[in-house]
């Protein structure tokens, strides 16, 4: 059994990090101050990881991959690796290199730095949040080059809104059609796919099934945080299956 979308670095900190809105944003903004504020060191990033590793072994997991943010530093990536390193023959653990909004433009050279850093020390994948971005085709395209580069996939939060008009699913497998890229793409979330018609939902789906584009749905997820300022009529904030 897989588990295919973890933050090992943010695992069982549910209690440290209190979400008083108990949507995304809150989610996000909730760890950001804490990570700003030096809450977590990275032998208690590495504990943590480690512990909810061990739980997913011993649920069935054999492989899982955990999304790192990498925008901070590279020391909650340094605190994963030794995670990993310490389930070594039990598990198989792939990283993802979350990156900071926002990656695009001027105001992203730091968070670009900071993704050139982690790929240094050592990534299986690049992620990232085009839909955060003020310009998330050109996170995208950037994403795929940064990728190419180093030889390694793709696994992007995509569309993770309830917001209709956003749709970076589709804009993803075009790019992988039209540019060949060699290596895995993953997208995760695709909550504003389960928004569209059954006609866009069709034509996008065929777009991504045609491009090998792997979709990871996560419903405990997106139940729990989306649709919180929606008091009636709530959407379930589900992609389309």
């Amino acid at each position: 059994m897989a588990e295919p979308h973890a933050h090992l670095d943010k695992a069982l900190t549910a209690e440290q990090v209190p979400n008083p809105g108990g949507d995304l944003m809150g989610a996000i903004d909730a760890w950001m101050t804490a990570a700003s504020a030096g809450l977590f060191t990275p032998e208690d990033i590495a504990n943590r990881a480690t512990d909810a590793l061990e739980l997913l072994l011993a649920n069935g997991a054999t492989a899982v991959r955990t999304h790192v943010n990498v925008g901070a530093g590279a020391e909650a990536l340094r605190a994963v690796r030794e995670a990993r390193s310490r389930m070594d023959g039990l598990l198989d653990v792939q990283i993802v290199a979350l990156t900071s909004n926002p990656i695009t433009g001027p105001e992203g050279r730091e968070n670009r730095r900071a993704l050139a850093v982690a790929l240094e020390v050592g990534v299986d994948l690049i992620g990232g949040c085009p839909h955060l971005d003020p310009d998330g085709t050109t996170l995208m395209s950037d994403a795929f080059a940064a990728a190419s580069d180093a030889g390694i996939g793709l696994d992007l939060h995509v569309d993770e809104v309830l917001d209709p008009e956003v749709l970076y699913l589709r804009e993803l497998a075009r790019m992988v059609t039209d540019g060949g890229f060699a290596h895995p793409v993953t997208a995760s979330h695709c909550v504003t796919l389960g928004l569209q018609s059954p006609e866009v939902q069709a034509a996008v789906s065929r777009q991504v099934a045609d491009a090998g584009v792997n979709v990871v749905t996560l419903p405990q997820t997106n139940l729990f945080l989306q649709g919180r300022n929606h008091p009636t009529a709530t959407p379930r904030g589900l992609t389309a299956m």
